[in-house]
């Protein structure tokens, strides 16, 4: 092998000759041949193993070493199948499906929310008792307003007066139209009384025409028959001709008396639809009368109200005037804001505002606006789950039990129409509608089962069932309750029939931590689907499901079957 290796080199190494002149080709290069692998040699005796492909002969020893192990190849396998198989999975899990809005919070009552201290005259801010921030009592000074006008005290007493005299003045002409009116129903029934004795009298005189009436006609008769019999024997020569013109005279005077009787009946029928008429006009003109007079009786009335009413302001003025333009705190709360200056420039109006109150309000609510495409599925009463600002909190919107840092509510008021940016209001406040009845602070004895327990704010009670004690906290704990008339208040004072206190826990932060103003975010619960239709809801853009309960709309209520929304179901 050393010998071709040596001639391959002499081959491969051109010599000083072989160089050529310059601008000729260089002369063709011989092919080189790798020598074979040499095998090692193979004593006596040993196996020969079977030479398999990319092995050490092949010149590719380390492809060994990349080989992936089994366990390897089983456990990708079954992440394969696993991560297949996840979808269908997961389709099966079932979702709570939920309204998202996101507000403030407030005074569940209009009357526990912030509102403006205006003041009760004209005049300039002398100064303020209070500042921003300070807690206050009812009646307690805010700030002190004195009229510029010297003499404005003694112009309101002489509005006093003549609103006075304006007051008695209506009040006597009250009394002399209520005189008139009663003179004018006397007089209305006595005209009545006169018009209905002339009809009594009209019927009469029809009553006796009609007598003579049918008296004429049955003697026009009688002589009717008598001259017919006389001239029938007259013609048959039975009878003499003077008794036939005598009995025509005779049937001829009876039928003008039947005629004149008949005119005096029509006569007097006249007089009676006469008589009638008069009535009427009468009772007519007279109501006209007695009506007149009830509407200046009204005139006069409202006169007497303006007078009173002007009469209260001016003596309200009055005494504000004296009382040195004292303006107080209408009720308890804190100071949010002083909206004048004090001092020669801070001239205000009556009624302008001097300040914002925020009131001490035992019942707090969290104000959430919704989408109008969504707010037919909410409805009072449905769980709320809240995330206040300050408190951290993980929520997981289709598992709301695996929350963290929220806390519960119901929906306890869904405004009718729309009031900001196209979204409704919904009011939610603290859930304390279940059987247990979380308390804290308590005093006295433990609460015994048995007894019952009643607040002392809003009057509800209940009957208790157990007590859970709180392990950390031997002065708070659960109370479990069945037949209770209605809801407990957050943060209640509370007792038992066996003489223990305590107070109500609210399920949300305390009205220390937890202000008017703080920002709110909520999530109105719905049903519970699989996460499979969920997606598939989404994808589509439909509105989440309606609860198994909610009403249907009825013929009456102006629902046809061509109304009734048409959703494809996945299959």
């Amino acid at each position: 092998m050393s010998l071709e290796l040596s001639r391959a080199a002499s081959v491969e190494a051109p010599g000083p000759s072989s160089q050529g002149t310059p601008g000729e080709a260089p002369p063709r290069r011989l092919p080189v041949r790798r020598p074979p692998a040499v095998l090692a040699p193979v004593r006596s005796g040993t196996s020969v193993p079977a030479v398999r492909a990319f092995d050490a002969g092949s010149g590719m020893p380390a492809l060994r070493q990349v080989g992936t192990p089994r366990a390897a190849r089983k456990v990708g396998v079954a992440l394969m199948v696993a991560l297949l198989g996840l979808p269908f999975v997961l389709a099966l899990v079932p979702w709570r499906q939920s309204v998202f809005g996101d507000g403030s919070v407030i005074g569940y009552h209009p009357l526990d929310r912030q509102f403006q201290v205006e003041a009760p005259i004209s005049g300039r801010v002398i100064s303020y008792a209070v500042i921003e921030g300070d807690q206050v009592r009812r009646g307690d000074l805010i700030a002190t307003v004195k009229n510029v006008d010297p003499r404005y005290l003694e112009t309101l007493r002489s509005q006093e007066e003549n609103y006075q005299a304006a007051l008695e003045q209506a009040t006597q002409a009250v009394a002399a139209y209520t005189a008139a009116l009663r003179q004018k129903e006397a007089e209305r029934d006595q005209a009545i009384l006169e018009a209905e004795a002339g009809i009594l009298e009209a019927e009469r005189k029809v009553q006796e025409a009609e007598q003579k009436v049918a008296e004429a006609q049955t003697d026009a008769s009688g002589y009717q028959i008598l001259y017919e019999q006389a001239k029938a024997l007259y013609e048959r020569g039975l009878e003499a001709g003077q008794a036939v013109v005598k009995a025509e005279q005779t049937y001829r005077t009876a039928e003008r008396k039947l005629d004149q009787a008949r005119e005096q009946r029509n006569q007097a029928q006249a007089a009676l639809e006469q008589a009638k008429a008069k009535r009427k006009v009468v009772e007519a003109k007279a109501q006209a009368e007695i009506e007149k007079a009830r509407t200046d009786i009204q005139t006069a009335e409202m006169k007497v109200q303006e007078a009173r009413v002007k009469l209260t302001d001016t003596q309200v003025k009055i005494r504000q005037q004296e009382q040195g333009g004292r303006v107080l705190a209408p009720r308890a709360g804190t100071v949010l804001r002083l909206l004048t200056n004090v001092g020669e420039g801070a001239y205000v109006k009556e009624g302008d505002p001097l300040a914002i109150l925020v009131p001490e309000t035992p019942r707090l609510a969290a104000e959430l606006y919704l989408p109008g495409r969504d707010i037919p599925l909410v409805r009072v009463g449905d769980p709320v789950r809240l995330q206040f600002e300050g408190w951290p909190a993980l929520q997981f919107i289709g598992w709301p039990a695996a929350a963290v840092g929220t806390f519960p509510g119901k929906v306890a008021l869904v405004d009718p129409t729309t009031t900001k940016g196209g979204k409704f209001r919904v009011l939610a406040v603290p859930d304390l509608d279940g059987p247990e009845l979380r308390y804290r602070e308590r005093q006295g004895g433990p609460f015994a089962p048995g007894t019952t327990v009643t607040g002392l704010s809003s009057g509800q009670s209940g009957t208790i069932v157990a007590v859970k004690p709180d392990e950390k906290d031997p002065r708070a704990g659960v109370l479990v309750l069945e037949r209770t008339t209605g809801e407990f208040l957050p943060d209640e004072p509370i007792a038992s029939s066996g003489e223990t206190k305590a107070v109500v826990k609210s399920p949300w932060p305390s009205r220390r931590f937890l202000r008017q103003g703080a920002r709110a975010n909520g999530w109105v619960l719905l049903r519970e689907v699989p996460l499979g239709y969920e997606i598939w809801r989404r994808l589509n853009g439909f509105a989440p499901v309606v609860a198994q309960d909610e009403p249907e709309l009825t013929e009456g209520d102006g629902a046809g079957k061509d109304d009734k929304p048409k959703l494809k179901r996945p299959k």
